[in-house]
């Protein structure tokens, strides 16, 4: 990692990084284009240059034949001005090894011994290209032979003539690249501009079809970032909502019982207000923990996150215990109806629907009453429910109650929350709450949603 990349706060530009990246990939396909083109054109440039060598023998040995053929000599040859001036090696020997001609700068000796054909040699401190042939009846041998360097020029112009134009298109390659990849990137910035002109309570989506395919998944993940905020910054204000609304009543009704102990006028009126007092700073207790816990409900981790594999049993006897209090001082009872082996869902779910179930039950069930609560898995669907002794729910309210700050017993100690924090969880799970009666009196609450794939 680089220490640009390391420092907090360093920024990169991926338009930049795309871009060398793009002119690297395009650099090294250039290269490997150049050299397979360099080395096909000076393939055939030699061979043509060979080929040039070979016809030029071709036609000195046709003169020096036909002038032998007549003469028995090749005086006529060797007057020639142009043959003298030329930038070339040549001789021309007999079938019996006599040399008949060669030029100003050729040896006495042989020139090559590779053969009849093309091969190259040293001569004069310089390399040579020679052609090797004989005439038709064999009484002729030529060797005629040009510099090197002559080609050397010649394919160094070709290279410049190739490799030129090449260089000079790659920066201008550069420059397409750079422009392309700034208006494939220009929604992006058109997004950016649009977001920071968003209101600040703007959490409308970002359309989708303003990106190319391979932004969109991004683009959706910060729609769905977006979705989350909407919800979070709705159930903040709404919890400030329901916190303002519902403590300003428990807390009046503390104020004042606190001035009627101040000014009871005797031990016993005091007494009494302080019960009071203890009773409204209970339900107010009551009332704050059940306001966080609806605070703290997300649906969403619920159904999607929260999901393990854990024993039932455990987590009812986990919540049981938290009303061993409640139990002694009231007489009261839990009865308990639990499948054995593990499940799996959102502990965290069964734990506060229990919870609240169990804390609605006890509290209208009479002193020394019954709470019966049963918790099965049954055809990959959970079911949890709780009865109490109670007055029972009338059918005609039992929608109400699952409502929020919906108290039937106006004067009582709930706050209305209980029963509307378990039917979110449910709904959010995919299940569903029924209330039903219990004979002689009472209510049955059922909760039911399914199991996910991975529990027994």
């Amino acid at each position: 990692m680089s220490s640009a990349e390391a420092a907090p706060g360093a920024g990169w530009s991926l338009r930049r990084r795309l871009l060398i990246r793009l002119l690297i990939v395009v650099s090294l396909l250039w290269a490997a284009n150049a050299l397979l083109v360099l080395v096909s054109a000076r393939s055939t440039t030699i061979e043509d240059l060979d080929d040039n060598l070979r016809r030029a023998a071709t036609l000195l040995l046709g003169f020096a034949d036909h002038e032998y053929a007549e003469s028995a000599s090749l005086k006529g040859i060797a007057e020639s001005e142009g043959l003298q001036r030329g930038e070339f090696l040549y001789q021309i020997w007999s079938d019996g090894g006599q040399l008949l001609l060669r030029s100003a700068e050729a040896p006495e000796t042989l020139l090559g011994d590779a053969g009849p054909g093309y091969s190259d040699i040293d001569h004069g401190g310089e390399r040579w290209r020679l052609y090797d042939v004989w005439n038709a009846d064999h009484t002729l041998h030529l060797l005629f032979a040009e510099p090197q360097h002559q080609r050397r020029s010649i394919l160094m112009e070709l290279t410049l003539s190739l490799l030129l134009p090449m260089l000079l298109a790659l920066p201008a390659l550069g420059l397409l690249l750079w422009g392309a990849l700034d208006r494939g990137l220009q929604p992006a910035r058109e997004a950016a501009d649009s977001l920071a002109q968003r209101a600040d309570d703007d959490f409308d989506s970002i359309p989708l079809h303003r990106f190319p395919d391979e932004l969109r998944a991004l683009v959706r993940a910060f729609n769905a970032l977006l979705h989350r905020l909407a919800r979070a910054l709705r159930n903040e204000r709404q919890f400030a909502e329901d916190v303002a609304h519902e403590l300003r009543t428990p807390l009046a009704a503390i104020r004042l019982q606190a001035q009627l102990i101040e000014r009871a006028p005797d031990a016993a009126a005091a007494q009494h207000a302080l019960g009071r007092l203890l009773s409204g700073v209970d339900r107010t207790t009551r009332l704050v923990d059940q306001l966080l816990t609806l605070a703290r409900l997300d649906p969403e981790r619920e159904a999607d996150q929260d999901q393990q594999t854990f024993s039932l049993a455990r987590i009812v006897d986990e919540t049981v215990g938290e009303f061993e209090s409640t139990l002694r001082q009231r007489s009261q009872q839990i009865v308990l109806a639990v499948s054995t082996g593990p499940v799996h869902s959102s502990p965290h779910a069964v734990y506060v629907v229990l919870r609240n179930l169990l804390d609605n039950a006890l509290r209208h069930s009479p002193a020394g009453g019954i709470v019966h609560l049963s918790a099965q898995h049954l055809d990959a669907e959970l079911s949890l429910a709780v009865s109490d002794q109670g007055p029972g729910i009338p059918a005609t309210q039992r929608g109400q109650v699952l409502e929020r700050f919906v108290r039937l017993d106006s004067g009582g100690s709930g706050s209305g929350l209980g029963l509307f924090i378990v039917r979110r969880i449910a709904e959010a799970l995919g299940g569903r709450i029924d209330i039903d009666e219990v004979l002689p009196t009472g209510a049955r609450v059922t909760v039911r949603w399914p199991l996910r794939p991975g529990g027994d």
